[in-house]
């Protein structure tokens, strides 16, 4: 029983796992950066053998921090190939999953190897910025 919206005193709420139970994770919303010159990439560099060594809670995932709410995220090789496109909406941060299991490492489904990468955090008005990251598997 409820008394204005609130529960009886003493009075147990309870749940069950069909009305809680989620495909998605439960992250927190972080407001979108306004400016991109504090866009970090994080764990950089990344080793997929270390995992203890990875940001904690995602494990196996690249994050880019402090980014726009609105932004697209573009992930070159060393060499200039694009192989990942990210178009992100909603929060300051964004995940990149660099093992099949995850988001795909690539656009084309192939796993990512060792080396350098550089990702370009752009605007909708066009404004970017680029970062450097390191993949050690």
């Amino acid at each position: 029983d409820l008394h204005h919206g609130q529960p009886v005193s003493g009075q147990v709420l309870e749940s069950n796992f069909i009305q809680n139970v989620t495909i998605s994770a439960a992250n927190k919303l972080k407001p979108g950066a306004a400016t991109l010159d504090e866009v970090v990439v994080v764990p950089n560099p990344f080793n997929l053998a270390a995992a203890e060594l990875q940001y904690p809670g995602e494990p196996n995932k690249i994050l880019f921090l402090n980014i726009p709410s609105e932004c697209t995220i573009r992930i070159f090789t060393e060499s200039g190939d694009l192989i990942k496109t990210i178009d992100h909406l909603g929060s300051g941060d964004a995940a990149w999953g660099v093992v099949p299991e995850e988001y795909s490492a690539t656009d084309s489904q192939q796993i990512v190897v060792s080396g350098l990468y550089i990702a370009q955090i752009e605007r909708p008005s066009g404004e970017s910025v680029f970062r450097k990251f390191v993949i050690v598997r």
